[in-house]
């Protein structure tokens, strides 16, 4: 039997290549790779919601670091999590005290609660109210409105894309935020020289 044509084959699936840098060691520009265009986009987006959270945030009379934290007490209730001040100094990215002072302020306002854990008597948890809950969906449903109605045109084949795409690309930013955190390389960081952290999360030239 004569020996399958070589053009009967499927083609091999090109392994995908490293994004191209500057030789002065910069980002790449737009003509650099395909792509480029999609990651511009998404920034675009990040900016466009940290600005709506912002102005929600203001209208609810919050900060944007408030908002923050709000929406990752309320997003663990919905998962069926209870958070702990730890937990959501870590998801805040904050320090401990800038993390209880949060939580005091949004005590204050009414918004967050603390009680006695039920796995662990010695832990404490933090929990919404019906105050915060209110005011959430006073603050986000307008966004998802509006961006359901967006949704709702893409076909089911486009939307699969997405919940492929969306998932990677968020483990991609955790992979470089890893990467950046407390690098000494990193300028401003406070593992570089000259600087000294802060007791609220920030840094600060030394003195």
């Amino acid at each position: 039997m004569d020996a399958m044509p070589s053009s009967a084959h499927p083609p091999k699936r090109a392994a995908a290549a490293d994004p191209p840098t500057h030789p002065s060691g910069g980002p790449p520009q737009r003509q650099d790779y395909a792509g480029l265009d999609v990651l511009m986009m998404l920034r675009a987006f990040t900016v466009e919601a940290e600005r709506y959270v912002e102005a929600a945030g203001r209208a609810a009379g919050l900060s944007r670091r408030e908002m923050h934290a709000l929406n990752a007490v309320m997003g663990a209730e919905r998962n069926g999590a209870a958070i702990t001040p730890g937990a959501l100094a870590e998801e805040l990215m904050l320090s401990s005290a800038a993390t209880t002072a949060v939580i005091d302020r949004l005590g204050a306002s009414g918004h967050l609660v603390r009680s006695r854990s039920a796995r662990d008597r010695r832990s404490v948890d933090i929990g919404s109210t019906p105050s915060a809950r209110e005011t959430g969906a006073a603050a986000f449903v307008p966004m998802a409105r509006e961006m359901m109605a967006v949704i709702g045109r893409r076909s089911e084949a486009e939307l699969a894309v997405l919940r492929e795409l969306v998932p990677e690309l968020t483990q991609a930013i955790g992979r470089a935020r890893s990467t950046v955190s407390g690098s000494p390389e990193f300028p401003g960081s406070p593992a570089s020289p000259g600087r000294a952290a802060d007791p609220h999360g920030s840094t600060s030239p030394s003195s």
